[in-house]
């Protein structure tokens, strides 16, 4: 899901696995892999929405805002962004 209009910043398409793109990092069981702004973080929701801002994530089926909240599609409030965990395990 993306919007690009007024107060809206990009959503990323997440994982529905805690493996990211990498195969060298994975996330916890239940959590969405998501790039960060030090390379990949484990955001703590299942199938989540990673915002563009590479800090945030949404939960599934909602957008990101430029404000940090996250609005479902009928861009009704949902809740306020949550903030990915820093640094997704690597494998060995």
């Amino acid at each position: 899901m993306t919007h690009s209009s007024a107060g809206f910043v990009h959503s990323l398409q997440s994982s529905h696995s805690p493996y990211c793109p990498d195969p060298a990092y994975r996330c916890p069981s239940g959590q969405t892999c998501c790039y960060g702004l030090h390379g990949y973080g484990c955001c703590p929701m299942d199938s989540a929405t990673c915002c563009s801002d590479h800090v945030h994530c949404c939960p599934h089926g909602t957008a990101c805002t430029a404000y940090g909240l996250c609005v479902r599609g009928d861009h009704r409030l949902l809740s306020r962004a949550l903030q990915i965990m820093l640094n997704a395990r690597k494998v060995a």
